[in-house]
């Protein structure tokens, strides 16, 4: 097989990922790899083309006309499924995304009648594709993905911290990720009693916060830093209102970190029975979980296994095994 595979310079951490991921595995079973940039005419001499980036962004104009079979991977609709005030922020980011949505459903008004199939993170991202594209939920593919379980384990460093701690992950620009509601519910756990909260933001210019316990950390980590402060947290805090998958829930499992996250999108999809589900619209419930999870050394083991076993289940070798099936499911298709 040769694949022609879109590949952007530049591109969000989490969409790299999964292309340099899925690739090295298709090198490796054999598959040929005709990169090509945006910049770029469309390869002709290959068999099938992936368009590994799409989601909140425009839909390349160099796939119009295009001849061969083709397959294209969606990191998630956000704007279409949020209201604009957690989509974005203030109203320069509101229309933003509103010029977004409008000329993404330009884009695939011609697309979903080229494209093969389309792949995802999850089962909600699968019908969120189907309802908001017009595309048929018959060629939507969820599948889910890795992560590095040689850095993400139970068995390594842990942040050796003075007390103990919640840790965050989060973006602090995006509304989605519920960074205020976490530090209200925080701030409503008994102050003598608490635990510390450790916020680790990207895109954070602003100060330490004032709130007694929370400690913001903006620097970057490598990875292997990272599962070092999951593995040394009391539990790790993502309630967030919109995910298509959730590479944290995974990573801060694998590391045998409990969790806490949402029951909205594609959150207890990816968690399964091995987290705390909480309303994330909710600071009580986001509250009444991190106090379980302060008292209850019971529950906290019953998460640390849970988690260690629903964490082996997401490999990159599982998920680059689907990707090639489909790839040659789409191959056989297209010669019948």
């Amino acid at each position: 097989m040769r694949l022609g595979v879109l590949t952007r310079e530049r591109d969000h951490l989490s969409l790299r990922l999964i292309r340099e991921q899925i690739t090295e595995y298709l090198l490796q079973a054999g598959v040929e790899i005709i990169p090509f940039s945006l910049s770029d005419r469309l390869p002709t001499d290959c068999d099938l083309i992936w368009e590994p980036g799409l989601g909140m962004r425009r839909v390349p104009s160099l796939f119009k006309g295009n001849a061969l079979p083709l397959v294209a991977t969606m990191s998630g609709l956000r704007a279409f499924s949020l209201p604009a005030r957690e989509a974005a922020v203030g109203k320069r980011g509101w229309l933003r995304e509103k010029f977004n949505k409008a000329r993404i459903a330009y884009g695939w008004r011609w697309l979903r009648h080229q494209v093969s199939a389309v792949t995802t993170g999850s089962e909600f991202g699968a019908d969120e594709i189907a309802r908001v594209l017009g595309v048929s939920r018959d060629i939507v593919f969820p599948i889910y993905y890795g992560i590095d379980h040689g850095v993400f384990c139970e068995d390594g460093p842990r942040y050796q911290a003075e007390r103990p701690y919640f840790f965050v992950v989060s973006i602090y620009n995006q509304p989605r990720k519920n960074v205020q509601r976490i530090l209200a519910a925080y701030t409503q756990l008994p102050e003598k009693t608490r635990p510390d909260l450790v916020m680790k933001f990207t895109h954070y210019r602003g100060a330490q916060s004032d709130i007694p316990g929370v400690k913001i950390i903006s620097q970057n980590f490598t990875l292997a830093e990272l599962a070092a402060w999951y593995r040394g947290a009391l539990g790790f805090v993502f309630p967030s209102l919109y995910e298509n998958f959730g590479f944290p829930i995974i990573e801060a499992m694998a590391c045998g970190c409990p969790v806490i996250t949402a029951n909205v999108t594609a959150c207890p999809e990816v968690a399964g029975d091995a987290a705390l589900l909480v309303n994330p619209r909710s600071v009580d419930a986001i509250r009444g979980a991190m106090a379980r999870l302060m008292r209850d050394e019971r529950l906290r083991r019953d998460l640390h296994q849970k988690g260690l076993a629903r964490a082996a289940q997401f490999t990159w070798a599982r998920s680059g095994r689907a990707y090639l099936d489909l790839f040659e499911h789409v191959l056989a298709k297209e010669r019948m």
